[in-house]
């Protein structure tokens, strides 16, 4: 039978191995639901996403959602030990704060090899630290409130796992970023979905063991544009199974990942915060697929009537156009040929006309694909 030092020794030493797993630390994390943040998620998945436990809907806010602006640069920490030997991380991100089982992540920044720790063997000794890594919010991202996803697949370990930790942000617009929103030239962009393994049904059943037992760090099959490899990439395996069972790409101006932005005061304070939720989001699914078929009635109507190229000498006057109907999401640009629409409050606004010897193609999307009409 052991004596109560013992048993107060060994819990002790429990306490201590937890407290050396990797754990979110910049952007701050929500509160953690349960105790086990550093652990990986369950291999049969049940708390994906963010490790959430069964019957919990709602993760609780520390403090206040990480404010970032959409192209300045974010950092990535973590405090803990257990590095495993480092590995491969994504960050990603889906719209508001109640994140559930049917949430699309769309990655933003891949970390292939060397996270959270670079050229390690193992995991770091005391007084060591996790490194630090920088990314961007990209443009073709919604300003409005998100969840941020942190996920990793190490590279050694004694099973393969799945780590995920997530924090609430909150996305807005730089100065050079509305600039170029207002001269129509953002082109539509697409996310690759997170990959997942190792999570059983979740993954789709998609298993990362020929890495792990060869001790090397994966590269992701749909990494998306931007990525990191702070060890190169020769030693990096490429990862068999897709990992991504459900989304093929997650469009930045479809509802699954437009959040709706908040506004704010004079004095910068936020006075009506409506973060995107994916139940609420499929409920306009429907009605804003019938709009999108009426609008591209509209648009080739529109198009049938134009004849020709406008000159250069003599531009001919905009179509004149009625306000289009239905819901949009804020800041979509609908495309009318030789004029434009912006969605401000959820609705249409009047047209603008295009420059001239200039028209758009595309319908609706975060900005107008431009070209010259000549």
């Amino acid at each position: 039978m052991r004596s109560t030092g013992t048993l107060t020794a060994y819990a002790g030493l429990l306490a201590l191995a937890a407290q050396a797993h990797i754990i979110l630390e910049t952007p701050t994390p929500f509160k953690f639901a349960e105790y086990g943040p550093s652990n990986p998620l369950s291999p049969d998945g049940r708390d994906w996403p963010c490790k959430i436990p069964p019957g919990t809907t709602k993760l609780e806010i520390d403090g206040s959602p990480t404010p970032m602006v959409i192209g300045e640069p974010q950092t990535l920490s973590f405090t803990g030990h257990a590095v495993h030997g480092g590995g491969s991380c994504q960050i990603s991100l889906t719209p508001g704060f109640e994140p559930n089982k049917k949430s699309k992540f769309a990655v933003i920044h891949t970390i292939e090899g060397g996270c959270p720790a670079i050229n390690r063997k193992g995991n770091l000794d005391d007084g060591e630290n996790p490194n630090i890594y920088n990314y961007t919010i990209p443009d073709g991202i919604t300003p409005g409130d998100y969840t941020l996803a942190w996920t990793w697949l190490n590279r050694i370990g004694g099973q393969p796992e799945m780590y995920m930790n997530c924090a609430p942000v909150s996305v807005s617009s730089s100065s050079k970023a509305r600039q170029r929103r207002e001269k129509q030239v953002e082109k539509r962009k697409q996310f690759p979905g997170v990959f997942m393994a190792n999570i059983g049904e979740a993954s789709g059943g998609c298993l990362t063991t020929e890495a792990l037992k060869a001790q090397q760090a994966i590269a992701f099959p749909h990494p998306g544009d931007s990525v990191d490899h702070p060890e190169g990439t020769d030693n990096l395996i490429r990862q068999p199974c897709d990992g991504n069972p459900d989304n093929n790409g997650v469009p930045a101006d479809e509802p699954a990942i437009a959040s709706s932005s908040s506004s704010s005061t004079a004095t910068g304070t936020k006075t009506e915060t409506q973060p995107s939720t994916l139940s609420s989001t499929k409920e306009q699914v429907s009605t804003l697929s019938t709009t999108k078929a009426q609008l591209s009635t509209l648009v080739t109507s529109l198009a049938s009537e134009a004849t020709a190229p406008v000159p250069h000498t003599s531009p001919a006057p905009p179509v004149a156009s009625a306000v289009p109907t239905g819901l949009c999401t804020n800041g979509e640009f609908l495309c009318l040929v030789t004029q434009f629409s912006i969605c401000t409050g959820g609705k249409w606004k009047a047209p603008q006309p295009l420059a001239a010897d200039t028209h758009c193609t595309g319908g609706s999307g975060v900005g107008l694909n431009v070209v010259n009409s000549a």
